[in-house]
């Protein structure tokens, strides 16, 4: 199952969502930051910048400036970690800062990280953010039930949110819940219609559900919105084992595998699928491609094994 990662969106909804200042009543300062966040909305990185420079420069390093250390670390992706710290330093409450230097802690630093987010929430209570950021952050130590709560608290404050639906999703199957996965998947689809990740995940969940036709259509509207997915080839061309369809299930096997050659489970299923077919040299062939991309995929070691045997 996939999940959505990119939790605070894009740079112009980022900062939308960070201030509550009203602009048009503000000072000399809090209307240059303005004006740059209109840039960082246009998408005027280097102007984002002149105007971080210029604006730190005019107004020196007190409170309001933590705003342009904000838009700095957003844009120099070198520097975010000592940009949000500058925040910090500036305000110690800014509850954006902390979410941002949590999403951006290597895994070693991951319980520093939620309790980066955890502080946010103390901070700012109705924090979507911050629910989502460490339900992502449960979710990547594999404390799926913790992830859920944190993503339900996320989508009670904000039932808009298609991508908090789609990590629900991927950690309920995580837990077993695949109907409980369908239905969130069905409510981001609601949502947003064009989110891949959910049609995915529905599908996927149904494959276990062994609903094998409702997972074909679900593969099949995905690949219509983003064509070429090696991961949703891959799982295509299983249901279509499944159902029967052989030759078209290793033609998406080996589109997957072309399209993205590092792909272990391409490999191994076009060497499942020739297995199936009686054509063993090929099929080791495939699962020795699939051991070379991952040294550790015991599955194609057991069947490569179990061919040699066959043909002695």
């Amino acid at each position: 199952f996939c999940i959505v990662n990119d939790v605070i969106g894009s740079g112009a909804d980022y900062f939308n969502r960070a201030t509550s200042r009203r602009w048009e009543e503000a000072g000399e300062m809090d209307h240059h930051i303005a004006g740059t966040y209109q840039a960082l909305a246009e998408g005027k990185e280097e102007e984002v910048l002149r105007r971080c420079t210029e604006g730190q420069t005019r107004f020196g390093f007190g409170m309001g400036t933590e705003e342009y250390w904000m838009l700095r670390g957003w844009i120099q992706h070198d520097e975010h970690i000592a940009c949000y710290t500058k925040v910090l330093q500036i305000c110690p409450h800014h509850a954006w800062a902390l979410v941002a230097l949590a999403t951006i802690r290597p895994s070693a630093e991951r319980a520093r990280a939620i309790q980066e987010c955890s502080r946010a929430i103390e901070i700012n209570p109705r924090f979507t953010e911050a629910y989502a950021a460490r339900g992502l952050l449960h979710h990547d130590s594999k404390e799926f039930a913790k992830a859920i709560e944190d993503y339900r608290q996320g989508i009670k404050l904000d039932p808009t949110l298609d991508y908090l639906y789609i990590n629900c999703a991927s950690a309920r199957a995580a837990l077993g819940d695949h109907t409980g996965a369908i239905q969130d998947c069905t409510e981001a689809i609601r949502l947003q219609p064009q989110a891949t990740e959910a049609y995915f995940n529905r599908g996927i969940a149904r494959w276990f559900l062994k609903d094998f036709e409702g997972a074909l259509r679900d593969f099949e509207d995905a690949l219509s919105i983003h064509p070429g997915d090696p991961d949703v080839l891959v799982y295509r061309g299983m249901v279509r084992c499944t159902l029967g369809e052989p030759e078209s299930g290793l033609a998406d096997f080996r589109e997957a595998a072309r399209l993205a050659p590092r792909n272990v489970f391409a490999h191994y299923n076009i060497g499942w699928a020739l297995m199936a077919q009686g054509d063993f040299d090929g099929a080791i062939t495939s699962f020795t491609e699939a051991i070379a991309v991952d040294p550790n995929y015991y599955r194609a070691y057991l069947n490569r094994g179990g061919l040699r045997l066959e043909q002695k």
